[in-house]
């Protein structure tokens, strides 16, 4: 019986790679199509801004009855929501939400928003949050 030393100097191998039938895009066609990307994202600066206000008013719309938004409005001390249909209330907070100067009250809002839903999902603490 051969050792395996033995064994091993008669091995020979090959490594061949595959090449699939593609054959590789050109650099500068790549380079052309990336700058035309590029040359259409400059023409609406603000569409990912409006995707986000857009995705708020749907948020606010869908998860918020009159009565929350009412208490959020009253919040940020703008005003009373008397005689003022959903979709203005909904605007105005975001309009003050998206204001760089407004972000410290904004997160603090959210912050607290975020405890009272805690507290209402538990059992005992509950029945102390009037908030609807």
């Amino acid at each position: 019986m051969k050792s395996k030393e033995e064994l091993q100097e008669n091995m020979d191998y090959t490594i061949k790679e595959k090449r699939t039938k593609k054959k590789a895009p050109d650099l500068d066609i790549l380079l052309q199509e990336f700058e035309e990307i590029e040359d259409n994202s400059s023409d609406t600066p603000n569409e990912g801004v409006d995707d986000y206000i857009l995705a708020q008013m749907n948020e606010y719309d869908l998860n918020y009855n009159l009565k929350q938004l009412s208490i959020i409005y009253e919040y940020y001390e703008l005003g009373s929501t008397n005689k003022m249909k959903k979709t203005d209330i909904i605007q105005f907070i975001i309009a003050f939400e998206n204001d760089p100067e407004n972000s410290e009250h904004v997160m603090k809002r959210q912050e607290l928003w975020f405890y009272l839903e805690e507290l209402k999902k538990d059992k005992y603490m509950k029945r102390f949050i009037w908030m609807p």
